[in-house]
């Protein structure tokens, strides 16, 4: 019977973990990835109209492509054993 608590508490350690990790997932590192990539999408428009990307939006694109790369090496350290 020992053993039996043993394993669902591993299981429901495993499903918090999971949990976790897919709220972290959404609401951090996806955000930026996906505001990073509407830019982009932005950007190709303006190109199509013959209008560059002023360099305040390459700013801000890049500046979504860092935090979005902190946040991974955020949430890859916090899975790390």
């Amino acid at each position: 019977m020992r053993d039996q608590d043993a394993s669902d508490s591993d299981l429901s350690l495993a499903e918090f973990d999971r949990v976790w990790l897919s709220h972290e997932l959404h609401d951090g590192l996806l955000q930026w990835v996906i505001g990073a990539k509407m830019q982009v999408e932005c950007a190709s428009c303006q190109k199509q109209g013959r209008t560059p990307p002023t360099t305040d939006q390459l700013q801000y694109l890049s500046t979504l492509l860092a935090r979005a790369a902190l946040e991974g090496r955020r949430l890859w350290l916090a899975c790390v054993p």
